[in-house]
């Protein structure tokens, strides 16, 4: 019969405990090596609902009620301005000069446009449109003197909305031989 040693025995065991010794301390570090690559991978992918609505519900709103300092209109003349319109190669009613009476008229009063267009052939129709903060408005002009082939037409813009920031008047005249724009930025 063959008698255990406890000498070898405890020779062995502690062969297997040292091999189990260097396992646990890699398995550790193993772990924790595998924990941060699965949140590292789960952070670029997980949207988070209580995010997501703070970002659009609270977030927006907090955004939206910081007041924007609104710039400073520019300055513009007082009364009657005159002006000249200029162009080469034009087709249809040719600009020459013209005035606005006041350039800076108060809300609910009319401001008076007057242009002078000459024509190979009769001017049928003519009229502006004034681009201001808030509007588009079109308005009919007449002709006041001279012919419809060299006239006077005149333009009346009832103001009724605010131009501090955008201001500015396109007249069109057409007849026969064409038509023509003739813009003019006012602010």
């Amino acid at each position: 019969m063959l008698r255990n040693n406890p000498a070898k025995a405890r020779k062995k065991n502690h062969r297997h405990a040292t091999k189990r010794a260097g396992f646990t301390k890699v398995y550790p570090i193993l772990v924790a090596v595998l924990v941060l690559i699965a949140v590292g991978l789960g952070a670029l992918t997980f949207k988070d609902p209580l995010t997501d609505w703070w970002n659009q519900n609270v977030r927006s709103q907090i955004v939206r009620r910081v007041p924007q300092p609104t710039p400073t209109p520019r300055p513009i003349p007082h009364g009657k301005i005159d002006f000249s319109v200029t162009g080469n190669n034009i087709q249809g009613p040719r600009f020459s000069t013209g005035f606005l009476d006041p350039y800076d008229p108060a809300q609910k009063t009319d401001q008076i446009i007057q242009v002078n267009i000459s024509s190979s052939a009769p001017v049928a129709s003519v009229y502006g449109v004034m681009i201001s903060d808030h509007r588009k408005q079109q308005f009919p002009f007449t002709l006041v003197a001279g012919t419809a082939s060299q006239g006077t037409w005149k333009g009346i813009w009832n103001v009724n909305d605010t131009y501090l920031y955008t201001y500015t008047l396109e007249i069109h005249a057409s007849g026969a031989n064409g038509t023509n724009m003739a813009g003019l930025s006012l602010r």
